[in-house]
C-alpha cells in the first residue's frame, strides 16, 4: 500500500481572533494569572467579562481529541488538524478546501453548543499553517542526514536539529522539518516514507507566503494552489542555496573538534562516531576530505596502525562505491532525488 501524498495538505491550522463571544468561562479549565508579591486576586484587572457578568482574569483552555481552543487577553486561539480528523492514523493530508470548511464548521458548532462560546470562524485570522506532503524514498531515510545540512536558506538556520530519521531547521517565524513517517507513528511496516512538512508560524509568515488575510480568503484558493505554494517554498528557501553549496566543503578546523570531541566522549569508538556524524558519502565524495581526516587523526595523536586501518578501510570504500547499507551513494544524487520529489 502506498502512503504517497504528492499534492500538499494541510497538516495544522492556528487562528485567532479578538472578536468572539463567551458565556460561561467557568466551562473552560484556568491556568491563574500570576500576581506580583502582596497583591491580592481581587486587585487585578480582568481582561473581559463574560455574558454573565464573571470577570475573567485567568488564561483559559480546552483540550478536545480534534481541537485545543485557548482564551486570554490577546484574544481567542484555536488549533486544529485537519489531516489528523479525516484519518486518524497520521498518514492522510487534507487538500481539499470544502473538506476543511466542514470540519472547521463542525468545530465552531461544537464550541457554541459545549462551551457556549460563539465566533465565526471564517473570519479569523491564519497565525500559523503546516502545509506537507510525503514521498518514498530510493534510500533509508537516515541515508539522507549528511545531504539535510546543505539544505535552507541563510536566514533559517537559526536552529538546527539533525537526527538519523529527522532533521528540522528554521527560525522563529518559518521551519521546515523532514522526517520518517512511519517511524514518527511506530509503524514498522512501513519503510522510506518521507515527510516534507514547511511550518508558517505568525500571521504575517502566513499572509506573504499564502497572501491572505482570513480563513476565508484560504476557502478561496483553487485546487492546486497550497501545492504550488508549498513547492515555491521548498525552491526558494530550502533547495535554493542546497545548488551554490553543492561542492559539499569540509572545513578542516570543524572537522578535526568534530573528532576531539568525540574523542572525549567515547575514546574507543569515537572514530566511526565520527564518520558516523559525518556521513561516509560526504567523506567518500569530497575532494581532499580524507586526506584532511587522515591528518586530523595524526594531530590527535592516534597510533600508527590504528590511522592505517581505518584509511584503508575508507580509500577502499571510495575506490569501489560499494557500501552494504549504500552509504556511499554521491550526496548529490541524494540531493537531487530529494528535490525532485518534494520541490518539482
Amino acid at each position: 500500500m502506498s502512503f504517497e501524498v504528492r499534492d500538499a495538505g494541510i497538516d495544522k491550522l492556528r487562528l485567532v481572533t479578538k472578536d468572539f463571544v463567551l458565556r460561561d468561562y467557568t466551562l473552560f479549565d484556568g491556568k491563574p494569572k500570576k500576581r506580583k508579591a502582596g497583591q491580592r486576586y481581587e486587585d487585578l484587572i480582568p481582561y473581559m467579562v463574560d455574558l454573565k457578568g464573571q470577570k475573567v482574569f485567568d488564561a483559559l483552555t480546552m483540550v478536545k481529541p480534534d481541537y485545543t481552543i485557548s482564551v486570554n487577553e490577546k484574544g481567542l486561539s484555536l488549533i486544529v488538524n485537519p489531516s489528523k480528523i479525516v484519518d486518524p492514523s497520521g498518514f492522510h493530508l487534507v487538500n481539499d478546501l470544502d473538506q476543511v470548511d466542514v470540519i472547521l464548521k463542525g468545530i465552531s458548532d461544537s464550541v457554541s453548543r459545549d462551551l457556549q462560546m460563539r465566533f465565526d470562524y471564517r473570519d479569523m485570522r491564519v497565525s500559523r499553517i503546516d502545509l506537507a506532503t510525503q514521498q518514498h524514498m530510493d534510500q533509508p531515510i537516515s541515508n539522507y542526514r549528511p545531504v539535510f545540512s546543505l539544505l535552507g536558506s541563510k536566514a533559517m538556520q537559526d536552529k538546527k536539529y539533525n537526527y538519523s530519521t529527522s532533521y528540522n531547521f528554521g527560525n522563529k517565524a518559518r521551519e521546515v522539518n523532514f522526517y520518517d513517517k512511519g517511524i514518527q507513528l511506530g509503524r514498522n511496516d512501513v519503510l522510506d516514507l518521507m515527510r516534507g512538512e514547511i511550518r508558517l508560524l505568525n500571521t504575517k509568515e502566513v499572509k506573504e507566503a499564502l497572501r491572505l488575510n482570513s480563513v476565508s480568503d484560504l476557502l478561496k484558493f483553487d485546487d492546486g494552489d497550497l501545492n504550488s505554494i508549498y513547492k515555491d517554498f521548498m525552491q526558494a528557501d530550502v533547495f535554493g542555496d542546497a545548488q551554490k553549496d553543492s561542492a559539499m566543503k569540509i572545513n578542516f578546523k570543524k572537522l578535526y573538534e568534530k573528532l576531539e570531541t568525540a574523542k572525549k566522549e567515547s575514546d574507543r569508538y569515537y572514530i566511526s562516531n565520527t564518520i558516523k556524524e559525518i556521513g561516509l558519502a560526504t567523506l567518500c565524495s569530497v575532494d581532499g576530505a580524507l586526506d584532511m581526516f587522515e591528518e586530523a587523526l595524526k594531530r590527535l595523536g592516534n597510533d600508527r596502525s590504528v590511522i592505517s586501518r581505518n584509511m584503508k578501510k575508507l580509500r577502499d570504500l571510495k575506490g569501489t562505491g560499494i557500501s552494504l547499507k549504500n552509504y556511499t551513494i554521491s550526496p548529490m544524487v541524494l540531493l537531487k532525488e530529494l528535490k525532485m520529489k518534494f520541490a518539482a
